[in-house]
């Protein structure tokens, strides 16, 4: 079968296309794009190539956008060319330059699907870069949704030219006397995939001629296996609450008497529930990698579950929390350590957190709520001062005669780390008069000698 017709079928057998689709094309002038390019419209799609210029090979980058400018100029191709300051993204996103350069092709190809009116992106990925990706995906620990290599439809994505290996579309290109651009990092061993492609690849070869194809075949044994995986693991995580996103705060809240006054934006995952689920090791590492856990980190995690409250483990943008017998999972994010000055005379404020102010006289009735802080107006020195703890931080807590350090009290009251990081105090001088949602300080309380009483709101975070 020749190409054409085993990539139509292919199409086909998949669902990646139907005859009137406008399909977007990844197109970056190499062997692979420009094979797929010539390919899908001898097949009669409407296609619209779509070119990212990373601006990380200098003139080289320049020399392919300007051969794909010319073909789709010559072949009378719509083409949409985008220029991204990858290093700039990535150094902004503390990620490595081959994920920023990902993450900036699939968002641009996102926003064209929605101002071209395409049904589908499709890339050039053939089937031996879905084995280098299973080897890849292998050395890094994956598990079984990394060991069926790389899927022909994810979402909007699809990859018509899985069916045949690279030296297929070489032949197809010199069938049909094509010219096309060679990226010569391509050629570099200092990537992982790279390494894989000049290296163990030939050397499997030189000892099984038919490896590529033996794990070709392999990959798709574990198509179905791993789909069964993946359903027992969605089910086990809609059990355990485990699909909630960062920011959506329902059942998130710090329970502070009768008020939920700071959005907790963590993902709390109780281990001993855990423990219950069959495949309980396995459903921490999907959880977990998604975040950018390493396997390695993983396995430590699960071995040290029962260990002390307070560890802490890292990814490069999330952060996870052992505590009493649970996981919480927050974003690694800078915290807000900047100082709100609360002037007098001005009686609402947004940042950091919604706070209104009222004057009431002290014989009425007066709110009584972790919500509200009814203070002694005489007492308090202006302008107030709104900050996150620090080391050392003490005051008397409503009902005590003596200073409480803040962590003690944060202690008594079972707070985790986050909690105790995302909490916000309330000044007038160097004296802490509120917790806010927590307790006032007792020395600033309202009293039978009390004229003024200034009552502070604190409105739920959204």
């Amino acid at each position: 079968m020749d190409l054409l017709k085993k990539v139509n079928s292919f199409i086909e057998e998949q669902h990646l296309l139907k005859k009137q689709d406008k399909v977007l094309v990844g197109f970056s002038g190499g062997a692979d794009s420009l094979a797929l390019l010539d390919v899908l419209r001898s097949l009669g799609y409407n296609c619209v190539a779509v070119h990212m210029n990373f601006q990380l090979r200098g003139e080289e980058a320049l020399r392919d956008e300007d051969f794909v400018v010319d073909y789709c100029r010559e072949h009378s191709i719509a083409l949409y060319v985008e220029r991204v300051d990858t290093k700039a993204y990535a150094k902004s996103k503390s990620v490595s330059i081959e994920m920023a350069a990902r993450e900036l092709r699939y968002d641009y190809f996102h926003k064209m699907l929605s101002m071209t009116g395409a049904a589908r992106v499709a890339v050039g990925h053939h089937s031996d870069d879905s084995i280098e990706t299973f080897f890849i995906n292998l050395l890094r620990g994956s598990g079984i949704r990394g060991l069926k290599g790389i899927s022909p439809l994810q979402g909007k994505v699809i990859r018509p030219l899985l069916c045949v290996d690279r030296q297929e579309i070489l032949s197809w290109l010199k069938q049909r006397n094509l010219q096309y651009v060679t990226d010569s990092s391509n050629q570099e061993t200092l990537y992982r995939r790279n390494k894989i492609r000049h290296q163990l690849i030939p050397l499997l070869q030189s000892i099984e001629p038919s490896a590529s194809a033996a794990i070709v075949r392999s990959m798709q044994h574990l198509t179905a296996p791993a789909s069964l995986y993946n359903k027992a693991i969605a089910e086990a995580m809609d059990r355990l609450k485990l699909n909630n996103s960062f920011g959506d705060t329902q059942d998130c809240f710090i329970q502070s008497s009768d008020f939920e006054s700071y959005p907790e934006q963590y993902i709390s995952l109780d281990i001993s529930a855990l423990e219950q689920e069959p495949l309980a090791a396995d459903i921490l590492f999907e959880w977990l990698s998604a975040y950018g856990f390493d396997f390695r980190s993983i396995e430590q995690i699960w071995v040290r579950r029962k260990g002390q409250s307070g560890r802490q483990y890292f990814s490069a943008t999330h952060r996870l929390l052992l505590d009493r017998g649970r996981f919480l999972l927050n974003e690694n994010k800078s915290p807000d350590n900047r100082l709100y000055p609360l002037e007098e005379g001005v009686f609402s404020w947004t940042e950091p957190v919604k706070l209104s102010l009222s004057l009431r006289e002290a014989n009425k009735e007066l709110p009584r709520s972790a919500s509200c802080a009814c203070l002694d107006a005489d007492k308090l020195k202006f302008p107030l001062l709104l900050r996150r703890p620090l080391p050392g931080d003490s005051f008397v807590p409503l009902g005590m005669k003596g200073r409480k350090l803040l962590s003690d009290y944060f202690c008594d009251r079972k707070k985790n780390l986050f909690q105790k990081e995302s909490c916000w105090l309330l000044l007038s001088g160097q004296d802490i008069v509120w917790v806010l949602g927590e307790r006032i300080d007792h020395r600033y309380r309202v009293t039978d000698s009390t004229k003024r009483v200034y009552c502070f709101s604190l409105s739920e975070a959204k």
